[in-house]
């Protein structure tokens, strides 16, 4: 805090030597100007790029003719009532402001990159009668430094072109997270401390581009951040009001020794009530609990997303059990399916065995012709476009008859075996993998005969589905 007011003091004191300065000297054209304030929209360019320049004369009432130069012979050009500095040598430059007589100056800082040196440079590094030409190409973001901090806002990045852009981040989402909007603005997230550039190209020429620096900050250096920023505040509050009572001091042209006086009075009322202002927003107890609620609100977050994640295991564990059962309990209906199959295999072998013995051999007098070929075979259901099982007997209560095209044929013509018309009736879901219409239990009618072919592995596959309605 004592270095805080030390500085106030200084500042002060340099205000009234300057006042006291400036009004000892006559018969000049900035005898009424306190200072001069020469400011820049961007203090980074590239090529294609521009900053536009900002003078203000203190105090503000007063003209004057200022000239303006480059330090590295960029050019300087007024469009529209606006002075505007075009890249076109690479480095950092000092613009200048000045006054005619030259009594008063102004400078900042612009660092330029990404320009080729070998681009001719104006013959008269203060002033231009051209604007460089930009490409339609060109890609201009409205912001080339951010400053984020954790658990802070967002903010969102626009860029100015009329081409498919590429955004991408040069640690790959790592610092911050790119969310896009549209093809020109992608929200800036913050995702861990650290610094990171953000690049924007056009896609169909990667050399067009332009870039933004950010920062992620942590808590802490937040907080820091609005102290000092709050103190730059207060300062050029102070030097504002310091400025303004200067000013009036140089109207009074009739008593300038009172005149002094009347500065020295008011600036250090400005200098006790900012100072009061200064104590109260940097209150260190005020400070602490924002700190705390900082911190108490960072705990919750972790816990929420701990109860969050023993959550998703337990759901996890659930359907991981869960699938297991499933799969014991298919594998023990299958086992229970090929079972009964097996029986069934039995029981007709047995059969076919009982029948041979009981039934004697004919002792043909004559060379048998071999049997003929069938013309019908049985089926039993459809599953997945393929019928189940297929005999030349009926046997097991068949659903389905294959007429056979020819004998010993690959493709038949199928249709519902009429004596499981009344199993159809009873529970007409043993029509499987038919087109079925239910309107009552009484009568079934064959609508569309269906076709089926006999594959390579012997199975019989369905090429058309019969229709059936069951009235």
């Amino acid at each position: 805090m004592r270095k805080i007011i030390l500085i106030l003091s200084v500042t002060t004191l340099w205000n009234i030597g300057l006042f006291a300065n400036n009004s000892t000297k006559a018969g000049t054209e900035s005898d009424s100007i306190t200072s001069i304030v020469l400011s820049s929209d961007i203090n980074s360019l590239q090529k294609n790029d521009s900053a536009k320049l900002t003078i203000t004369i203190v105090p503000k009432e007063v003209t004057a003719d200022i000239t303006l130069s480059s330090k590295n012979g960029n050019t300087i050009k007024e469009v529209n009532n606006q002075w505007v500095v075009y890249p076109v040598k690479n480095g950092e430059d000092t613009i200048t402001a000045k006054t005619k007589d030259g009594n008063h100056t102004g400078t900042c800082s612009i660092t330029v990159s990404g320009v080729n040196d070998t681009v001719s440079k104006s013959p008269n590094p203060s002033t231009t009668k051209t604007i460089p030409s930009q490409s339609k190409d060109s890609i201009k973001l409205d912001n080339h430094n951010i400053s984020l901090t954790m658990n802070g806002n967002s903010i969102l990045l626009k860029a100015a072109s009329n081409k498919n852009l590429n955004w991408k981040s040069k640690h790959n989402n790592v610092i911050v997270m790119l969310t896009k909007k549209t093809n020109t603005e992608y929200k800036i997230s913050p995702n861990t401390v650290g610094g990171d550039t953000i690049i924007v190209s056009v896609i169909d020429n990667l050399t067009i581009s332009d870039s933004c620096i950010v920062k992620v900050n942590p808590n802490q250096a937040f907080v820091d951040s609005i102290t000092i920023h709050n103190l730059n505040d207060s300062i050029i509050k102070l030097n504002t009001t310091i400025t303004n009572c200067n000013t009036q001091i140089v109207n009074l042209e009739t008593n300038k020794n009172n005149s002094f006086i009347l500065i020295c009075v008011f600036a250090v009322l400005a200098l006790v009530f900012i100072t009061l202002f200064i104590l109260e927003k940097i209150d260190p107890k005020k400070q602490k609990k924002i700190r705390q609620r900082e911190i108490k609100d960072t705990t919750n977050e972790e816990e929420g997303w701990r109860k969050e994640n023993v959550e998703l295991k337990k759901n996890v564990d659930s359907l991981s059990y869960e699938n297991k059962r499933l799969k014991n309990e298919n594998k023990g209906l299958q086992e229970e399916n090929q079972a009964f199959r097996d029986e069934i295999a039995k029981d007709q072998q047995m059969q076919k065995t009982k029948d041979r013995l009981q039934t004697p051999p004919e002792q043909p007098s004559y060379i048998p012709s071999p049997p003929p070929q069938p013309q019908l075979l049985y089926a039993d259901s459809i599953f997945e476009g393929k019928f189940n099982h297929v005999s030349e007997k009926i046997d097991d209560d068949p659903i389905f008859e294959l007429k056979l095209d020819s004998p010993n044929g690959t493709s038949a013509t199928v249709r519902i075996h009429e004596p499981s018309y009344r199993r159809v009736i009873a529970n007409p879901a043993f029509l499987v993998g038919c087109e079925k219409y239910v309107l009552g239990n009484t009568t079934v009618t064959l609508l569309r005969e269906g076709k089926a072919v006999k594959e390579s592995d012997g199975k019989w596959k369905l090429t058309i589905v019969p229709e059936v309605q069951i009235s």
